[in-house]
């Protein structure tokens, strides 16, 4: 069971949240707990009320509630004939208008340009979608404002344990580079750089500094710059704010 662990969170972070001491008693009592079968996938659940649930391994899970998470898929079939282009989603350009003018689009159904992969990418995120939303009615308005762009951003608890992923948090291929900042039986740290930019992140234990890491990567600040804050053990709000008011000059 503990190889979900590893399969849902990559081999780096799910090797350290299990040395993880203020968790460490919880994980054996949370993975016997919680039913864990990656990488089966439910193929059917019982017609009347839900009493089982059916795998692609052919295992028969007895259950009464069944909690679906798929990630987003875009609504886009009913644009087909409209002339708007469609992909996964709906491209934007950085006015979050499409290639039919004065169509808009803005939220889970826009491919805008993603600040970290440097290309066009959905990311469903409330933040994103505000943001987006408001670009997009500038701009109906006649103001020519610009989007800067999306970033990917989530947090949540893994078996009882808070993990943050941002940006590129865990790269395939390419010139990407993994600093592990920090390893200590209480927290789990890295940054994920390319070419000396910081464009990703990754932490469980404390997600405390999850909010400074979204602001340099946001910014693509580089890494040289910040190397001490991020070698801090604990980051401190006012500290942060400090640090960036001085830069905001």
């Amino acid at each position: 069971m503990e190889d979900a662990v590893v399969a849902a969170l990559g081999a780096g972070l799910g090797a350290a949240a299990k040395t993880i001491r203020s968790y460490q008693g919880n994980w054996r009592k949370n993975l016997r707990e919680e039913t864990w079968r990656l990488p089966a996938v439910l193929v059917s659940l019982s017609r009347s009320r839900v009493e089982q649930a059916v795998l692609t391994t052919g295992e028969v899970v007895p259950c009464q509630v069944v909690i679906v998470g798929k990630g987003v898929t875009p609504n886009v079939a009913w644009l087909a004939g409209s002339g708007v282009h469609v992909a996964q989603g709906v491209p934007v350009d950085e006015h979050c208008g499409t290639n039919v003018p004065g169509i808009y689009a803005a939220g889970d159904v826009a491919e805008a340009y993603d600040r970290t992969r440097g290309g066009a990418r959905i990311n469903a995120m409330w933040p994103n979608a505000i943001a987006q939303g408001r670009v997009a009615g500038l701009n109906m308005a006649g103001h020519g404002e610009a989007y800067d762009g999306s970033l990917s951003l989530n947090i949540g608890s893994f078996a009882g344990l808070p993990v943050a992923a941002v940006g590129i948090s865990r790269p395939r291929g390419g010139s990407y580079e993994e600093r592990l900042l920090c390893d200590d039986g209480e927290r789990y740290r890295k940054v994920v750089l390319h070419e000396g930019t910081i464009v990703g992140a990754m932490l469980t234990g404390d997600v405390q500094p999850a909010g400074t890491l979204v602001s340099l990567v946001g910014r693509r600040a580089r890494y040289a710059e910040w190397e001490a804050l991020l070698g801090r053990r604990r980051f401190t709000l006012p500290a942060q704010l400090g640090t960036f008011g001085a830069r905001r000059g």
